[in-house]
């Protein structure tokens, strides 16, 4: 009798001390959800890597995040009149109307991850705002800017950068409140570089970042895609390569 006791009182000091343990292990999170670092992309002079735990937070009624006005103005835009394309990790997106910036603000949640939030856009029944686990912030510009890839023997001169978003991102939904703000929702649709044909970029090569040179025909299936300010290039022999386009056809805009 005495063995069994003293064997119970063993295993009920161990699971005692074992789950103890277990109240001081860190709650661990993926990396990417617990960096609090938005870029910012699209006509503005460079890309910005923006750290929110440089910003200064302010009150939004109840909520305590970031302006999205300070965000953006850590970047140099290269025209006064822009919207904005907000995305998420999860690879859905926002776009928002320059005069409702100001009522957008970023806040930090319990879980870690960013979101967006607005105080005078409804949020809809399954709408994408709040935006969570926000990771860019696109700047589109409402006039052509510098900033592009040239393009020659094509249909038009350069490939702007709401060109190249339309490449990667469909259009789902457009929701208008009362008010008569809107919102317009996309989701990434990455899809096969021949898509650029559709547009008169005909005979198109991309070059890669390692000088190889990839024919753009209708029997191409590589996948082009959009990420931290880049259009890329996910083919079968690397799962993601930075593409430039330059060259005969097509070269890097600044």
């Amino acid at each position: 009798m005495k063995k069994y006791l003293c064997a119970l009182t063993i295993i009920i000091i161990s699971a005692t001390t074992f789950a103890g343990c277990k109240v001081f292990w860190p709650q661990v999170f993926p990396p990417e959800e617990i960096l609090p670092i938005i870029f910012l992309t699209g006509d503005i002079e460079d890309t910005v890597y923006v750290d929110m735990g440089t910003l200064t937070s302010r009150q939004f009624g109840q909520d305590e995040g970031y302006a999205l006005s300070d965000v953006l103005g850590k970047a140099v835009m290269l025209s006064t009149e822009y919207d904005i394309l907000a995305i998420a990790r999860n690879d859905k997106a926002v776009k928002l109307e320059q005069d409702t910036i100001d009522a957008c603000y970023i806040v930090m949640t319990k879980e870690g991850v960013l979101e967006l939030r607005s105080s005078v856009h409804y949020y809809f029944v399954n709408c994408f705002l709040p935006l969570r686990s926000v990771s860019e912030i696109v700047v589109l510009a409402s006039e052509e800017t510098g900033r592009g890839i040239e393009v020659q023997g094509g249909k038009t001169p350069k490939l702007y950068v709401k060109k190249q978003i339309e490449f990667v991102f469909a259009q789902l939904r457009t929701y208008v409140s009362n008010n008569g703000n809107t919102v317009v929702e996309y989701r990434r649709d990455a899809t096969y570089a021949d898509i650029i044909l559709s547009g008169g970029y005909t005979g198109a090569t991309i070059t890669l970042a390692d000088s190889t040179e990839v024919e753009i025909d209708s029997t191409t299936k590589e996948i082009i895609d959009w990420r931290n300010g880049n259009l890329i290039l996910r083919s079968s022999v690397s799962p993601i390569i930075s593409i430039e386009l330059r060259g005969g056809t097509q070269e890097q805009g600044t």
